[in-house]
């Protein structure tokens, strides 16, 4: 029987003619990000993309979700899912190019980047100081799943010495110098911040940190001014630069929220 297709992401028409080749015999419709009809939701028995959660209440005929992220947590809520229907995600899509970002931000933030960036629109031709080295720094990345994993790699490539911290204890890989859970997130957030040597800290993770709250009592106290602080959470907490300023509480001397 011939499925209804609900694209609800751009498609270049490159791949909308790929998608329509290979799925010649089925109903494709290219919503791209508005929203869609409610008609269409009804008729929808696949859907790639990311609707809202409460949308899926129309989806009563869906078989399948392919969403566009690697977070699936604003569908896991209890009644949100139409029964029945497979969720699948991005996850493991993302490793290369977000940890790459996390990397440049890292150097940015070593090397002052961002200053020299504003006094070079200003004509302002100084130096910065408090320039740092990543080879010797210590870094915690918090959630080590694909993205954290690939950027702790690359880290420990350059010199760096990483620790992580999971949801739960799994194997080590050898670019972990240890790997600890969120019951051991504050002694090694001070431990990190009285060390002497550059250090920062790295998140991450969507579920784990973030998205339920949890990144807001994360424990600083014992933290010195003057700490890296690098943020990247998939999720509903991505971009949330007051609460990631709250969080760090004055602790830190930059930070990047991704959003």
């Amino acid at each position: 029987m011939p499925e209804n297709i609900l694209v609800l992401m751009p498609f270049s028409p490159e791949y909308q003619a790929q998608t329509l080749l290979m799925a010649s015999d089925h109903k494709v419709q290219f919503i791209g990000l508005d929203p869609p009809s409610p008609e269409a939701l009804r008729e929808a028995t696949v859907i790639i993309g990311n609707p809202e959660a409460d949308a899926l209440q129309s989806c009563r005929r869906l078989k399948w979700m392919q969403v566009r992220t690697a977070g699936v947590d604003m569908y896991t809520a209890p009644g949100v899912f139409p029964p029945g229907a497979l969720l699948t995600s991005a996850s493991g899509g993302y490793g290369t190019a977000i940890s790459e970002y996390l990397l440049s931000v890292t150097l940015a933030l070593h090397k002052q980047l961002h200053l020299y960036r504003d006094r070079q629109s200003r004509h302002v031709w100084a130096p910065a100081t408090d320039i740092r080295c990543i080879k010797g720094s210590m870094v915690l990345v918090i959630g080590t799943g694909d993205i954290g994993s690939q950027y702790a790699k690359k880290m420990h490539a350059l010199g760096a010495r990483v620790f992580g911290i999971r949801r739960t204890v799994g194997k080590r890989a050898d670019y972990f110098e240890s790997i600890g859970t969120l019951s051991d997130l504050d002694t090694l957030v001070v431990d990190l911040a009285v060390a002497d040597c550059d250090g920062g800290i790295s998140w991450c993770a969507g579920v784990v940190l973030g998205c339920n709250g949890e990144f807001r009592v994360v424990d600083f106290s014992g933290c010195e001014p003057g700490r890296f602080a690098r943020n990247h959470v998939p999720g509903r907490f991505a971009g949330d630069v007051d609460g990631f300023c709250v969080a760090v509480g004055g602790k830190s001397d930059g930070g990047c929220v991704d959003g």
